[in-house]
């Protein structure tokens, strides 16, 4: 039924996991067959084309059906493939010539160890977009300087000892050592990340390892004279290739590319294991050469430990400078509580004060008007419903006040943009006031925004309401105007604000200290800040010499107005 489409639509996007199922399971059963081929080497090397060439496929496909917002991490992983296969295809050309397994250091195991170098770039890579700083790789390489003293005890030592290779092979063989450990510590890092649980990342760590451990199979076989090229011990190469086409099929492949806040290492008992078997690999080294051969340990050993020392030296410096930054970044918490509790009683007492004086007056005069009605004449009747009228109204403006603000900070403000020329609704906020205030208006350009015309209505009355009940006249407001913007000018001729008050000036329930008399909820250049960011512009104070106080407003310029109504004709 035609109903049913978007339902099988979701049904296939949420198995969408499921193509990187078949195709692991596929290139899986390749592997399988390979190992199973017998001693056809034209069918080993045709599965190893299929098989690679299908998950460079697969992690180009990946990349475009997923859209990563970074891809970095998968074009790593693509170009470790193609280096990868390059080398394995030298390495059985060279097999097929020679009819026997190449000598260390050829052509082959340069791209080999710039396979190493590729994909160790991509798994910090990963492992650096899932760590706070650089701990995640200083704890990597802690966990390889350790891995490298025991890959030298158990794999290398023996392998030189036993080889008549030439100084070139045996660096390519120690190297390749080395490498696989360096990638055995990072793989191991970012399973202690908070994104281990990602499917795609377990699938790229698994390649990883399935890498190293035909490795070290192929180095241990070496040793005892059994390995065998094509045999089971390549199963692990060629894994390799399968699960990264299934990790780069996988939807959440892009969860690894995200940019994200970078999060501390999740502490659990794996961490602190093969920590301390780092730490504790140059003392069985140590021992090892001590009380089996009977030596001191070689160079090697005495730089690796070096090394692994000043690591973990460098990890406590990380460890007390993210304690120090975590501390101060707590105070500057505990600082702001402590003023937003301030705030708070502040605005307890302003809005209880503003609240009690309009209450106490209405109350009066009801009560007046209530024990006295038949003392007293029409006209103090009509004089004290006036005043009971005007504090109601003065109630209804603080609660809109509050609710304004409330708006403002909750980004709850609905904006109705035009353009409009602003000098109009400043004429309208100074006649709703009734004010005497001079209005200058210059530039060689219309003082037009694109605004709303509430808002930008709002801010004037605002500002002039401050310079009345702060300030001292004459008030003026200049507005000038040019190519780009619109700056509007708001000033007066009182004291002004002292310079220390001024960062705070635009906050919440503020007043200068230096005022005395003048009653305010302190909300008002709080809402102008608002409504001026809401318009996308800027709004700042500027002292005037010899006295007096000026806030500026500015607006990036739009084309001519278009329908302004002015809020005082629409009300009548």
């Amino acid at each position: 039924m035609p109903g049913d489409a978007p339902v099988r639509i979701q049904a296939a996007l949420r198995s969408a996991s499921g193509v990187s199922v078949v195709f692991l399971v596929l290139m899986l059963l390749a592997v399988a067959a390979y190992v199973n081929v017998g001693d056809s080497s034209v069918a080993q090397r045709s599965l190893v084309v299929v098989i690679s060439l299908s998950s460079l496929l697969a992690v180009l496909v990946g990349v475009v059906r997923y859209r990563p917002s970074r891809r970095d991490l998968w074009y790593f992983v693509a170009l470790a493939q193609v280096v990868g296969a390059v080398g394995a295809g030298v390495w059985y050309a060279k097999f097929a010539a020679q009819d026997a397994p190449p000598v260390s250091g050829g052509i082959q195991d340069v791209f080999f160890l710039a396979f190493y170098v590729i994909l160790g770039a991509a798994l910090i890579t990963a492992l650096r977009r899932s760590e706070l700083g650089n701990q995640g790789v200083v704890d990597a390489a802690i966990f390889a300087a350790g891995g490298m003293l025991l890959a030298l005890l158990i794999l290398v030592e023996p392998s030189i000892g036993m080889s008549d290779l030439h100084v070139l092979g045996r660096t390519v063989q120690i190297a390749s050592a080395f490498a696989d450990v360096c990638l055995l510590a990072i793989a191991l890092r970012l399973l202690m990340t908070a994104q281990a649980e990602t499917p795609s990342l377990q699938l790229l760590v698994g390649a990883t390892l399935a890498w190293i451990a035909s490795d070290f199979v192929r180095i241990w076989l070496t040793l005892i004279g059994d390995y065998v090229p094509g045999s089971s011990a390549a199963a692990g190469w060629l894994a390799f290739f399968a699960l990264c086409g299934a990790a780069a099929l996988h939807p959440s492949m892009g969860a690894l590319s995200e940019t994200r806040d970078p999060t501390g290492a999740i502490v659990r008992w794996p961490f602190l294991a093969v920590l301390a078997m780092a730490l504790l690999g140059s003392t069985a080294v140590t021992g090892y050469g001590l009380l089996v051969k009977k030596q001191a340990n070689s160079a090697a050993t005495v730089a690796i430990t070096a090394v692994l020392s000043l690591l973990v030296a460098t990890r406590l410096a990380l460890l007390l400078r993210g304690e120090e930054r975590l501390r101060h970044e707590l105070d500057l918490r505990n600082e702001r509580l402590l003023e937003l509790d301030r705030m708070k009683d502040g605005f307890v007492a302003s809005v209880s004060h503003e609240l009690r004086t309009p209450l106490t007056s209405i109350r009066g005069f009801t009560t007046t008007m209530t024990e006295r009605w038949d003392q007293l004449a029409d006209e103090d009747k009509l004089a004290f419903l006036h005043t009971i009228d005007s504090q109601a109204k003065r109630l209804n403006r603080l609660v809109d006040t509050v609710l304004l603000l409330s708006r403002i900070q909750a980004g709850r403000m609905s904006s109705v943009r035009e353009p409009l020329d602003i000098a109009r609704p400043a004429r309208d906020a100074v006649e709703e006031l009734g004010l005497d205030v001079r209005i200058e208006v210059s530039g060689e350009t219309a003082a037009v925004v694109e605004a709303d015309p509430d808002h930008i209505y709002q801010i004037f009355v605002n500002l002039l309401v401050n310079a009345r009940r702060y300030g001292a006249p004459p008030i003026r407001i200049r507005i000038e105007s040019d190519d780009r913007d619109v700056i509007a000018r708001v000033s007066d001729e009182g004291e002004g604000v002292p310079v220390e008050f001024v960062p705070h000036l635009f906050d919440n329930f503020t007043q200068a200290p230096n005022i005395r008399s003048a009653q305010g909820s302190g909300l008002g250049l709080a809402i102008v800040k608002g409504l001026v960011e809401t318009a996308g512009g800027e709004v700042w104070y500027e002292h005037l010499q010899p006295r007096g106080a000026c806030f500026v407003v500015k607006l990036r310029r739009s084309t001519e107005p278009q329908g302004y109504t002015s809020p005082l004709r629409g009300a009548a």
